[in-house]
């Protein structure tokens, strides 16, 4: 039996697990981010909740902000499905804007290196796009420590989110995804002023990351093989306002022995969550182990996913 090589190909990068190889490829050299967005939505957040509204208003209000984003670009989404050449350069369009990594790895590396040379005003502001929140006051300790918990939210909703449901849904779930996880960082519940204005957002955002963070939790254990970081995680998650971050979060302060959490400033505004983890203030090194810790773990999880889709479309 003749094979054709090239229709072989060509099925495989028409294939679902096909286009998040490729565009995984293409996000390690392409820095795309969602960080602009995220302040234009914050914009918006803004100009229609100015703090002091009664909590059934700012509810109202927070629908209306979601509408005025959502209905142009579910407009936009359904152009692209149908006047398109191809139904594939959908997928990889909408999966080009929804993963970042080399951004994160850009950003990890750079804080990474500052530090080492002890140039803490160029990490802070290398820092600064990851964490999108004031940077200017952080010790060294404190950007170390910020950067450590930002990389493992990064990949979890930049990366292995969208991968998650675009496997298991198609690209228009993928988008929505990471549009929903966008819009709950621009109207972020840490903010007073948020706490009925984004808690919509915030309850869809966790709703649709539960399952990929549990996968990414489990894939975390194996690749460390850490038992006591996999059980203490589960009790570091209760004193995190975001239990499945915490988790997440948990994990990499144990596994590492180092203390994150604890008290930071969002948008001039200081927030104080929990110390959770070892005594040991983090330190560049565990900058870059945080990052290769994460990376390797949705990377594992990707990769089991994509080798159950493939022996699906195979059988």
């Amino acid at each position: 039996m003749n094979i054709d090589i090239y229709t072989v190909l060509y099925q495989f990068f028409c294939s679902r697990p096909g286009v998040v190889c490729t565009v995984t490829l293409l996000a390690m050299m392409i820095p795309v981010s969602s960080n602009i967005c995220c302040l234009l939505f914050t914009r918006i957040a803004d100009r229609l909740n100015s703090g002091d509204l009664h909590p059934a208003t700012a509810g109202m209000f927070s629908i209306l902000a979601n509408l005025v984003i959502f209905l142009p670009l579910l407009a936009l989404l359904w152009c692209m499905n149908n006047l398109l050449p191809h139904e594939i350069i959908y997928d990889y369009l909408l999966m080009l804007f929804c993963i970042e990594y080399s951004s994160v790895r850009s950003s990890v590396t750079d804080v990474s290196f500052q530090l080492r040379k002890e140039q803490l005003k160029k990490a802070r502001r290398a820092a600064g796009f990851l964490l999108l929140r004031s940077t200017d006051t952080l010790s060294e300790m404190g950007v170390a420590k910020a950067v450590c918990e930002s990389v493992v939210l990064h990949f979890l909703h930049g990366f292995f989110v969208p991968v998650f449901w675009y496997l298991l849904l198609g690209p228009t779930a993928a988008f929505i995804s990471v549009l929903l996880v966008i819009l709950s960082r621009a109207f972020s519940i840490k903010l007073r002023k948020n706490e009925y204005f984004g808690r919509v957002n915030s309850v869809l955002a966790k709703t649709v990351s539960a399952i990929p963070a549990l996968v990414m939790y489990a894939m975390l254990f194996f690749v460390t093989l850490n038992f006591n970081a996999f059980g203490r995680a589960v009790t570091h998650m209760r004193f995190h306002p975001c239990r499945l971050s915490g988790l997440l979060i948990g994990f990499t302060a144990e596994h590492l022995n180092i203390s994150l959490g604890g008290p930071r400033i969002y948008q001039d505004e200081k927030i104080r969550y929990n110390r959770i983890g070892g005594k040991t203030d983090p330190a560049p090194v565990h900058v870059d182990r945080s990052y290769r810790m994460s990376r390797n773990s949705v990377l594992l999880s990707s990769a089991c996913l994509l080798t159950y889709q493939l022996l699906h479309i195979l059988i």
